[in-house]
């Protein structure tokens, strides 16, 4: 995982989110995930982080501090921080990549229907992308989330973009309806054939 590249992204969105895994046996924390509140990644090999560490090792100011949201909390019950969830079910994404409402989604389709997520939350595993596996996961309330995954161990865990919408299914439409056009121009003919 690429820290700076992390950490550029939750600036960008002016929040930072530490969420401090605890060994429900001991109390103690053994892993640290930081995100922006619609994707998390584990901070493997780094000391346990506050605002102040983070701000340190990223170089934001106080100024700049003071216009962005800091928390540390422990992970919501909804997701599944660990390596492994009985719910979870592998899934390749599609080959269909599209821009709407400036956001670039990755297509991947699920038991429970289609979802997208924002290529921007890929950018932090740039250094893994070769390994990447994902997976469909589900929260307490039923909602998919995306697990992605390097062999058997949890690399961050991405919120889809919530885009499906009646607007968007009309631009499908336009999109479907221009590209029969296209495919019924370019079938041959009785006479061709």
């Amino acid at each position: 995982m690429k820290f700076k590249i992390l950490g550029a992204l939750c600036a960008k969105e002016k929040t930072f989110i530490l969420y401090d895994q605890v060994n429900k046996e001991t109390g103690e924390i053994y892993r640290q995930w930081m995100g922006d509140g619609c994707a998390a990644y584990p901070l493997e090999d780094f000391p346990l982080l506050d605002d102040t560490i983070l701000c340190a090792m990223l170089d934001i100011t106080e100024k700049q501090k003071d216009n962005m949201l800091f928390s540390r909390k422990r992970p919501i019950d909804t997701l599944m921080f660990d390596d492994t969830d009985p719910s979870e079910r592998p899934i390749e994404a599609e080959n269909v990549m599209m821009k709407y409402n400036g956001k670039e989604l990755k297509l991947f389709c699920t038991r429970g229907g289609m979802v997208f997520i924002d290529t921007k939350y890929l950018a932090p595993l740039s250094d893994i992308a070769d390994n990447m596996d994902f997976y469909a996961r589900e929260d307490a309330d039923g909602q998919v989330y995306i697990a992605v995954k390097v062999g058997m161990f949890l690399a961050g865990v991405i919120s889809p973009v919530k885009v499906i919408t009646p607007d968007f299914i009309a631009e499908l439409e336009k999109i479907l309806e221009q590209c029969d056009l296209v495919l019924t121009k370019t079938r041959p003919t009785a006479e061709e054939i």
